[in-house]
């Protein structure tokens, strides 16, 4: 599929769906305190600012190790979604089948995109992923049977994400699986981040 197309199915999830729980962030910093004035407002977003700048600086001094790290650290954070009663390694079996199937499809676009973001050396991860991938789709399919013992929608979830991985392109996964994590976040960690309705009239204090 071209880039095009991939960016604007992205954009059209984004215009329906909302952006990822990320947005929340300050939002979320708020609820426990760590801004409550306008001030201390700017100050976190100051922070937050060179947090992501650090991030690319990072990436454009080690482009290939900043992938790995992407990936893994994306596993983990989409393998949580589900399972979350079983062991890490479950889960993080179930997030790094869900990046990697892609590239069992189709590993030369995931090379491509790879090789955009961090160079010619990156191709050898979608080799990798291409590799390890049925490997990893063994596991989410006994990831899925442990999930629907606690409650069959888990299970469903698990074998929808892996067609869904299996058949569109790598950003367009990425991006339904950060959506897809907001949306199944507990009812407790919601309440964490929008906090009690009358909450959100609360003024900011100068």
């Amino acid at each position: 599929m071209p880039l095009v197309v991939q960016v604007s199915v992205i954009a059209v999830l984004v215009a329906v769906l909302g952006l990822p729980h990320g947005a929340l962030d300050p939002v979320a910093a708020r609820r426990v305190g760590l801004w409550l004035t306008r001030t201390q407002l700017a100050g976190f977003a100051m922070a937050y600012a060179l947090t992501a700048a650090a991030v690319i600086a990072v990436w454009i001094l080690a482009p290939l190790a900043s992938l790995v790290a992407f990936l893994l650290i994306s596993a983990a954070h989409f393998g949580g979604d589900w399972n979350s009663r079983d062991p890490f390694s479950l889960r993080l079996t179930v997030g790094m089948g869900l990046l990697s199937m892609p590239a069992l499809a189709d590993e030369r676009a995931v090379a491509e995109l790879y090789v955009t973001l961090s160079g010619e050396d990156a191709a050898v991860v979608a080799m990798v992923q291409n590799a390890i991938a049925p490997l990893l789709l063994v596991g989410m399919i006994v990831a899925a049977a442990v999930a629907a013992r606690h409650r069959a929608s888990d299970g469903i979830e698990i074998v929808v994400a892996v067609a869904l991985a299996l058949t569109v392109p790598h950003m367009v996964v990425v991006s339904l699986g950060d959506r897809a994590r907001a949306q199944s976040d507990p009812p407790s960690r919601r309440a964490a981040i929008t906090g009690p309705k009358n909450d959100e009239t609360a003024s900011i204090r100068s």
